[in-house]
């Protein structure tokens, strides 16, 4: 299977889908899976923030949310990441 993703005036179309890989937005429900990142120590090291609770996690997953509309705002497109 190849890549999913059409571009239009240089804005991705998400999601970007592989056959072993799906690139979408954060949302909301994502809370509980991002969380297992979060709360793990040995990857947290690397995270500014270090390990968080659910709540912490709750408003990291927020803030991404966030920041990636006011971004996509701000640029007039969708964000890849950041």
């Amino acid at each position: 299977m190849g890549i999913n993703a059409a571009s239009s005036a240089g804005r991705a179309c998400l999601p970007i889908r592989t056959e072993r890989l799906t690139i979408r937005p954060l949302e909301p429900g994502d809370v509980e899976a991002m969380h297992s990142v979060y709360s793990d120590p040995e990857v947290t090291r690397f995270i500014p923030g270090g390990v968080r609770d659910l709540d912490g996690t709750r408003q990291r997953v927020a803030d991404l949310i966030a920041i990636r509309t006011a971004m996509g705002e701000q640029m007039g497109r969708d964000v890849i990441g950041f």
